[in-house]
């Protein structure tokens, strides 16, 4: 740990999970009010916004080595898919066409799976470099008419690890270069749509974890939130949009994987500016 890292993780011992600051002053600059730090559960991502500065970075902490436990510390709850997997049948193949226009190929690419017990379609967790870090398993009910083990729930999330030093976040495969810029939608599905045209992350829910920031820092963000959350995507624009080179809402009108590809190119594609 550097002298400025041990400065940045002594002057916010305090924060809570998913809390940031920007009160103190850059350690390696000097300058107040371009620094910014943000707890995660795992540590701290820090970054200051001056471009002669600009030093960026995650320092990762155990609040027990400080003396110090967070108030309102957030357990995370992960756990590991230990069931039977498989090939996807043809039968969920040919749905997964005619519902989202996902490719045979694509499904191949985004090690998309089947759970021969539940039912479900296994969505794989892929990071960045393309590892499996766990599944979304989701029921569809026009191939899966009956109740599940894995409950009622239409979608549930399971990790390989407990621990989340990856970003918690789903990368499709995108063949393309696309530097510079990336998508942030809700689910898998959707991702993989746009991963076709540009790259792309799948939040797997409506809010951006805190263990991805450092990430998407060196990136112009584009959030993409379902139809219903477009008072959602204001909020993580106002929240996080620090931490981006820069950060844009592209309102639409029906979900991502939804979109024929005329609409995807209309709605989205030509924003991407």
């Amino acid at each position: 740990m550097t002298d400025y890292q041990t400065i940045i993780t002594s002057e916010n011992l305090t924060l809570f999970v998913g809390e940031s600051s920007r009160k103190q002053a850059c350690p390696a600059c000097g300058k107040k009010g371009d620094f910014s730090v943000t707890k995660s559960e795992r540590g701290l991502v820090y970054r200051c916004w001056r471009v002669k500065c600009g030093i960026v970075g995650f320092i990762k902490t155990d609040d027990g080595d400080w003396g110090y436990v967070a108030k309102k510390k957030v357990v995370s709850k992960r756990y590991p898919y230990i069931g039977e997997i498989c090939q996807l049948p043809d039968k969920a193949s040919s749905f997964l066409f005619k519902k989202f226009g996902i490719l045979e190929v694509e499904l191949r690419r985004n090690k998309v799976m089947w759970c021969p017990i539940t039912k479900r379609v296994m969505y794989s967790i892929l990071s960045s470099d393309n590892k499996v870090l766990g599944y979304v398993a989701r029921i569809y009910k026009e191939i899966n008419e009956r109740k599940c083990a894995l409950g009622t729930s239409k979608a549930k999330i399971f990790w390989h690890s407990k621990d989340d030093d990856e970003p918690s976040v789903a990368f499709p495969f995108c063949p393309r270069k696309c530097e510079g810029k990336i998508v942030l939608v809700e689910d898998i599905p959707s991702a993989i749509r746009l991963a076709r045209h540009t790259k792309s992350i799948a939040l797997m829910s409506n809010t951006i974890p805190a263990n991805a920031l450092s990430y998407l820092s060196k990136y112009t963000v584009y959030i993409v939130l379902d139809e219903d959350a477009t008072s959602q995507s204001i909020k993580l624009k106002e929240k996080y949009s620090l931490f981006f080179k820069e950060c844009k809402i592209i309102a639409i009108t029906k979900d991502p994987k939804d979109m024929s590809e005329i609409e995807l190119s209309n709605q989205i594609l030509e924003k991407l500016s």
